[in-house]
């Protein structure tokens, strides 16, 4: 059956979702001083397993194995941190680019039981990691106390077990240029989806490319409207799609109709975005080439390094009703390999992320709004103003309550690219969402 399970999850996988991933649990083990306030320990966490005689490295340290989608760049002080805490060990950093090569590279590596010792997961894949029994329940880590709720939950599983450490959060919503604004003759960012049609409108008249996204990005215009108007009024709302008291026609239909109506049909949302990839989109932007683009907080502070002259500004979607709410999702969790080769320097390193300076450095790697207390750290004007809704969790990502979003999530990417394409309707695209929502719960 878990192997069964396993090929299922390696063919969804390898279209490309987002991880944006029980097992054993770790008892009794000594840690790296979690709370920031006393002397840093070097113990090594008691896992059981010892490092086998070929994970070593040519000049005899352990080596854990780490499968990342934060590039050697951004972990290099990480890294380099833990192995001078853990001298014994040595961090062998696997990066594979989010989201579709990494997800590729992870799900032919747990069909064949050869994951790292050292990996990630999300609300996405939550449900068939547990299935598949690949990652270690970590609820006993003493970090466990300082972080928030909700990343337990969106790691976990109703019995409260915690198969991934996140320790932060992303955010998400529409970047736009003040200055194209104002040479649109536009004051504010619009406080009303009405308002906000009219400001692309406005843009596109004098010139201005009013949007721009990445191809795989797109379908997160139409769940960003949708949260704005219906889950900032009831963040459990889409339960009644999961329990087969509402289907995705009923609940989705009004607002994405609405996104297609105002942004699509007119070309404010225009079909060069199917082209582009999300780093494409961001230079565009940047670059003063498209004056909105839906963002990804971890990719906001490179802005005004890539273009200092750059005034720009973060505000969520604007619903329906004038209502607006922030997307967004805790971050990846770390999660421990049940079959790790070197499962003991796998604690080890999670021991030194849940120090101070290693909470510090995995904020400074990865650019999110830490969910655990105790941490310093800076984030750019932009990004400050919500630190603390973020905390909060007032924000909302449709995977962290969908059944099967691993799935769901791949059918709408496509489906919106199809809408954007011409070649479905919205409403031809949420049936297709529902048949198949239905035949994965068939298939229960």
């Amino acid at each position: 059956m878990k192997r069964v399970i396993a090929m299922s999850l390696a063919t969804v996988l390898t279209l490309g979702l987002l991880a944006g991933c029980g097992g054993n649990s770790k008892d009794n083990a000594p840690a790296a001083d979690s709370t920031g306030t006393e002397e840093e320990s070097t113990a090594v966490a008691d896992s059981g397993q010892e490092a086998s005689a070929d994970n070593e490295s040519a000049d005899g340290k352990s080596v854990v194995t780490n499968l990342s989608w934060f590039d050697t760049e951004s972990m290099k002080e990480l890294k380099e941190g833990f192995e001078e805490a853990y001298p014994q060990y040595e961090m062998d950093l696997q990066y594979a680019p989010p989201i579709q090569q990494y997800m590729e590279k992870y799900s032919v590596l747990l069909a064949a039981d050869e994951l790292t010792d050292l990996y990630i997961m999300g609300p996405d894949t939550r449900e068939e990691v547990i299935a598949y029994q690949c990652a270690e329940d970590l609820s006993d880590l003493p970090i466990m106390d300082r972080i928030s709720d909700i990343c337990k939950r969106t790691n976990g599983d109703a019995e409260g077990h915690v198969y991934g450490l996140s320790l932060n959060a992303w955010i998400r919503g529409i970047c736009y240029n003040i200055d194209l604004f104002e040479q649109a003759g536009i004051q504010e960012f619009p406080k009303t989806w009405d308002e906000f049609v009219d400001v692309c409108k406005t843009l596109q008249d004098n010139g201005i490319q009013p949007l721009v996204c990445g191809k795989d990005d797109l379908f997160d215009f139409a769940w960003g409207l949708y949260t704005s108007t219906e889950i900032v009024k009831d963040m459990y709302t889409d339960d009644a799609i999961n329990n087969g008291t509402s289907t995705f026609a009923e609940k989705y239909s009004e607002t994405f109709n609405a996104w297609y109506d105002g942004i699509v049909e007119p070309g404010y949302l225009p079909q060069s975005c199917l082209g582009l990839t999300g780093e494409q989109a961001t230079d565009m932007f940047v670059n003063g080439q498209a004056a909105m683009i839906w963002e990804y907080v971890g990719n906001m502070p490179d802005y005004n390094v890539k273009n200092p002259d750059l005034k720009w500004d973060l505000k969520p979607l604007p619903g329906l009703n004038g209502e607006s709410m922030l997307q967004g999702c805790p971050g990846v969790g770390y999660c421990v390999a049940v079959n790790a080769k070197n499962k003991e320097g796998a604690y080890a390193y999670l021991d030194y992320v849940c120090t101070k300076e290693g909470l510090e450095q995995y904020q400074k790697a990865t650019n999110m709004i830490m969910l655990v207390d105790g941490v310093d750290y800076e984030l750019i004007p932009q990004i400050e103003q919500y630190r603390q809704d973020t905390i909060d969790g007032k924000y909302f990502w449709q995977t962290m309550v969908w059944e099967h979003p691993a799935a769901i999530l791949q059918a709408w990417t496509v489906g919106v690219q199809d809408v954007v394409a011409g070649t479905l309707t919205p409403d031809e695209a949420l049936e297709s969402f529902d048949t198949q929502f239905a035949e994965l719960k068939a298939a229960e």
